[in-house]
């Protein structure tokens, strides 16, 4: 009976200082997500295709290339310049105001442009232009974007106003 005694208070003792594992140590915590950094502030280089659809006149097909410039990831300048095949050819040269909204976890970025610029064919024409778009950059591509926007265009003098979309790559530098 003493040898079952010993052997049971031996048992006992040893189950009771195992354990499992270590209860003090803490579940280590995941790093935050970061995230999409193709938004960052600096320099940009569009080039793009676009349509030009007045308001009273024919359609015309065009491109451009534009430089812009982020000074925080949402406020940044854009100055561009398109060409449309319209009978005599149309000539915008525009700056604008950009305000993105980025979604990181998306790498995706809406956006607002609002400006102003000189539209040049037979003579020259002041405009007013409002617009957005969206902008979405994969990092796999090394952040190279694509980008489809539209503007309306409120133009002076004898020119019809108006809409135009364009569709187009950014490369950040």
């Amino acid at each position: 009976m003493k040898k079952l005694l010993s052997t049971l208070a031996i048992l006992t003792a040893s189950f009771s200082l195992a354990t499992a594992g270590d209860y003090s140590a803490k579940a280590p915590i995941a790093p935050p997500v970061v995230g999409c950094t193709a938004y960052d502030p600096g320099f940009e280089l569009s080039g793009y295709i676009a349509g030009e659809l007045p308001s009273g006149g024919d359609d015309s097909l065009g491109g451009g290339i534009g430089i812009a410039y982020f000074f925080t990831e949402n406020i940044g300048l854009d100055v561009n310049y398109a060409v449309f095949d319209s009978g005599p050819a149309h000539h915008y040269v525009t700056g604008d105001l950009v305000l993105r909204f980025p979604v990181k976890s998306a790498c995706l970025a809406p956006y607002i442009i609002g400006g102003g610029g000189v539209l040049a064919n037979s003579s020259n024409e002041s405009l007013w232009r409002i617009g957005g778009g969206i902008d979405f950059r994969p990092q796999a591509l090394g952040n190279i974007g694509v980008f489809a926007d539209g503007t309306y265009n409120w133009i002076g003098g004898d020119v019809s106003d108006a809409t135009i979309v364009r569709v187009g790559i950014r490369l950040p530098f």
